[in-house]
């Protein structure tokens, strides 16, 4: 036998002759033998053993060949291992019952060796199969699971991104709505003062010179508040346009608040002191 895999046989039969010419026939092949002579022996060592093929007589005291077969198949640890028939009945009932007990195959006895070992060479090898195709299988279904949880994460990424979009758009037309609002204000201001330096000539000097000076200060005073506006304006496109970009940072809410209220204080000369609640 040519293979890269040495492959074991578990050979169960109460006659040693019967064992003994077998496993002649098999290890002549290459392959490891084990072997047991009673079904409670077989049913002990062969899940310590992992066979991949087990050739199991039928017409044994104690525990025939079928009972054995049954118990194999109930211990998942082996369950899963061929067995092959050796039995000297030849009618179908038996055979029927053979392939109803579990087994996979069946060479009846005297049996021919080419023959025996044709079909245990053809078991082993579907069994070698069954196995990597477990393996692959089992990969393949991690493979799926670590797949799924990537993409889970990059929708949720998108969706986050999404969200950040929205955030964005509703932004920019918050500050279209605070622009109308807040400069409406200051630009009356400027626009009723440049209309008052209109009618200045028709001041004496005196008192011309005192309007210059209160449209100067109101001109002043509104261009400070619009800068200030636009400051604040320029702060929010800043943070918003960053948290397009960047992933979202755990923060501790209070500190933050306190922060900035302590920033807004200083910008607009209020008094720094602030009592954050946060439940």
């Amino acid at each position: 036998m040519t293979a890269t895999i040495r492959h074991t046989v578990f050979i169960v039969d109460d006659v040693p002759q019967n064992v003994q010419v077998a496993a002649t026939a098999l290890r002549d092949e290459g392959y490891t033998v084990a072997f047991a002579t009673s079904g409670p022996e077989a049913l002990e060592r062969i899940p310590l053993v992992q066979p991949d093929v087990v050739l199991l007589d039928v017409m044994m005291p104690e525990m025939n060949g079928f009972q054995v077969c049954q118990q194999l198949k109930r211990n998942s640890q082996v369950a899963t291992i061929p067995v092959i028939f050796l039995t000297a009945l030849n009618d179908s009932d038996a055979i029927v019952k053979g392939f109803a007990a579990g087994g996979v195959d069946y060479v009846t006895k005297p049996f021919n060796t080419a023959e025996l070992l044709a079909r245990v060479r053809t078991h082993c090898t579907l069994y070698t199969l069954q196995r990597l195709l477990a393996e692959k299988t089992a990969i393949l279904e991690d493979l799926t699971q670590s797949l799924e949880a990537q993409v889970a994460q990059r929708t949720e990424a998108l969706h986050a991104a999404l969200r950040r979009q929205q955030n964005f758009g509703q932004m920019s037309a918050a500050l279209v709505a605070l622009i109308n609002h807040e400069f409406r204000t200051p630009m009356t201001v400027i626009q009723s003062s440049v209309e008052m330096m209109r009618y200045a000539h028709r001041l004496d000097a005196e008192r011309q010179e005192e309007l210059c000076c209160q449209i100067q200060q109101r001109i002043g005073e509104s261009l400070s508040i619009m800068q200030k506006h636009l400051d604040s304006i320029a702060l929010m496109i800043q943070l918003h346009t960053a948290l397009l970009h960047e992933k979202p940072q755990r923060v501790a809410p209070a500190r933050l608040v306190q922060e900035v209220a302590m920033q807004c204080a200083a910008e607009y000369n209020r008094q720094q002191s602030l009592q954050v609640v946060i439940e």
